[in-house]
């Protein structure tokens, strides 16, 4: 396709003025951002003769781009140098970034050390899974590579999945970077936020400017910092500079998205409250009802990672009484369901286990990056209230499951919008 753009745009530069022929179709406006081969391979550096760390990341750009459509595309660029050659074939193949729905190779290539350059054995472009295969490859041999990905859909609107991205801007010692750069266009009426975290003063350059109707924040770092690795260290998004992107600015922006997109899940029909009824019929106490209800979500609804064909949200509760089965967000919004059928009020709540454990994330004070792994329910009351956790047959009413427990988390009522920490577990 880009070479057949590119030859009907010459066909017809032919006959156009000098300005109007200036642009060619065969590159995408993001294509600025690779830069020369040249530039890359003045950062290398010696190969040691005792080597102590694997590779240095000589290059490193992602170029965030919102088009016009709300669809956005990463070209992400990137060039390493090998210090310990590949011990198999499986380390001969890339590990591409898994950053969109859709992803293209723009280029992919080896800078031989004695200046010669060599091309993939294998390489493949197609659907969600590419894949390189390099020959093989010796100290001081260099591979660069670019790729652009895509979300397949646009983004922001009810029942689009939010969009955000990270990056780190810095490494493991085994694996250190030399230079870092993220840049961020997005039109001035669909904005992408950015903030920086645990960036020393100083320690990076940020420009901002507006042209063509675009906002474009740069961000560099030419020293990116390493740290050591150890065994059960904390994830890299709390340890070195981490740049987060979101179509989100505030946990308000996001509720009020996320409400109208969840807007009538939660409303009892005939067939909830004719359950609920059903489950409650003998039980005088709000307490037994709780139970009654809580019970019959956590044993009888089989949990099942079933994505909706709203992708992001939640499945309605009568999908989950057709199926008897759900996920966890499932079953927190027919728990939730349930218990409005029976005068119940409780409130939906979006968690970042401590399996996932980047609390950073969600912390930051100047965007919104909703990385949840979990839902659950809370109850209002008396000591802070209650949360509800049914996912799984062995959560009863009490104490939360351990990956719950001190978790961060988003709660999705009429209060403040802020991050909360859930209560501690119990023996």
């Amino acid at each position: 396709y880009r070479a057949r753009l590119a030859l009907d745009h010459e066909s017809r530069s032919h006959h156009a003025l000098p300005d109007e022929a200036s642009s060619s179709p065969g590159a995408h406006e993001d294509e600025k951002y690779i830069v020369p081969a040249a530039t890359i391979l003045a950062r290398r550096i010696p190969v040691p003769s005792t080597p102590t760390i694997a590779d240095t990341q000589l290059h490193w750009v992602r170029a965030v781009v919102m088009h016009d459509d709300r669809r956005v595309s990463q070209l992400i660029h990137y060039a390493r140098e090998i210090i310990i050659a590949p011990r198999s074939q499986e380390e001969l193949y890339e590990e591409i970034p898994n950053e969109g729905d859709l992803t293209e190779i723009l280029k992919a290539r080896v800078h031989r050390k004695d200046g010669g350059v060599a091309f993939p054995l294998e390489e493949q472009s197609e659907g969600r899974r590419p894949r390189i295969r390099w020959p093989e490859l010796q100290p001081g041999d260099v591979v660069e590579v670019a790729i652009r990905t895509w979300t397949a859909n646009a983004v922001g609107g009810r029942a689009d999945p939010p969009y955000y991205f990270l990056d780190y801007a810095g490494s493991t010692a085994a694996h250190p970077i030399a230079y870092n750069e993220v840049d961020v266009e997005a039109p001035s009426q669909t904005p992408i936020y950015v903030d920086v975290l645990y960036a020393a003063l100083g320690s990076f350059q940020r420009t901002e400017k507006d042209e063509n109707g675009r906002h474009v924040t740069r961000l560099v770092w030419t020293k990116p910092p390493s740290i050591e690795e150890e065994p059960l260290a904390p994830a890299m998004s709390e340890t070195v500079p981490l740049i987060m992107g979101s179509t989100f600015k505030s946990w308000a922006d996001f509720r009020k998205w996320y409400a109208e997109a969840v807007r009538g899940f939660t409303e009892p029909d005939d067939q909830v409250r004719r359950l609920a009824g059903e489950l409650t019929k003998g039980k005088t106490t709000r307490e037994a009802k709780l139970k009654a209800i809580f019970d019959f979500v956590a044993d009888d609804i089989r949990y099942v990672n079933y994505q909706s064909g709203e992708f992001w949200l939640p499945n309605r509760p009568q999908q989950l009484l057709a199926r008897r089965e759900g996920d966890c967000d499932d079953k927190a919004i027919l728990l939730i369901t349930l218990l409005r059928a029976v005068g119940i009020e409780a409130q939906e709540v979006m968690v970042q286990t401590r399996e996932t454990g980047q609390p950073s994330v969600v912390q930051a004070k100047n965007v919104a990056v909703p990385l949840f792994d979990h839902g659950i329910a809370f109850l209002p009351g008396p000591n802070g209230g209650q949360y509800l956790d049914a996912t799984s047959p062995q959560s009863r009413l009490g104490p939360l499951p351990s990956m719950d427990a001190r978790a961060v988390a988003l709660r999705l009522d009429s209060g403040p919008a802020d991050i909360v920490q859930l209560p501690a577990g119990s023996p």
